[in-house]
């Protein structure tokens, strides 16, 4: 693996092979931009994606003051820039949708108890109704609206793209239908994988090898567990086309 910082920024992390065709020229800077694409969230999120030379995607995600945030998980790490062989992945995303609904439903509860809480110290007589319920709810409701916000920040809709026989993931894009730069730019990807992977009728074989040391990289950079990397490597060594 190659890595080195591009850029003035820094924190960047180029993935390269070390064999085959690609590594004479993985080094060395894009020579076209075929096009590009940035998402933007109002969790602070930017991704972008560049896709060059006709084979090749750079992704990379950085996050907005990540210490700003006060409660462990809203806090986010920069992601490294990848660059990644695009004829080593499968040209068809998997959609994943988590709904963090246990966070809803406890914000939900917290609030409805905050509400009769404060009700019942503030507004009637019963005995039960004490001068220690009004702060008492108010810490409930605020807790309310912190699950609310932790039910938002969790909950995400992803367009997933994968290696093309080890089916492990490689990056993702936060699923945007109602977006025409979105759209646009996934069906350009879809189109500039199936180009990259019949360029040069390049055979099955060395898309299998190649695939191989592109998740042997991303197990090195601690992009994906040992555990899935052996997965995904027993069904690239399994494939009718793979020989040693």
């Amino acid at each position: 693996m190659v890595a080195k910082n591009l850029g003035e920024g820094g924190g960047v992390l180029e993935i390269t092979l070390d064999a085959g065709p690609d590594a004479d020229e993985a080094g060395r800077p894009p020579q076209h931009i075929d096009l590009e694409y940035v998402q933007r969230t109002i969790k602070g999120i930017t991704r972008s994606f560049v896709m060059f030379d006709d084979i090749y995607i750079n992704h990379s995600q950085s996050v907005v003051n990540p210490k700003a945030f006060a409660l462990k998980f809203f806090r986010n790490r920069d992601k490294a820039q990848q660059r990644v062989n695009m004829t080593y992945l499968d040209a068809r995303p998997e959609r994943q949708i988590h709904i963090a609904w246990d966070w809803f439903f406890n914000g939900l509860a917290a609030v409805a108890w905050a509400f009769v809480i404060i009700y019942v110290g503030e507004y009637t007589h019963f005995s039960i109704a004490h001068d220690a319920m009004l702060p008492a709810g108010i810490l409930l409701g605020t807790f309310g609206i912190i699950a609310f916000m932790v039910f938002y920040y969790k909950t995400q809709d992803k367009m997933i793209y994968r290696s093309y026989i080890g089916q492990l993931p490689v990056f993702d894009f936060f699923h945007m239908p109602r977006n025409k730069a979105y759209n646009h730019y996934i069906d350009a990807l879809e189109a500039g994988i199936n180009k990259a992977q019949h360029r040069d009728r390049m055979s099955m074989k060395y898309r299998l090898v190649g695939e191989l040391k592109l998740l042997r990289r991303m197990k090195e950079a601690g992009s994906i567990s040992n555990t899935d990397y052996e997965t995904a490597r027993s069904k690239i060594f399994k494939h009718k086309e793979y020989t040693v």
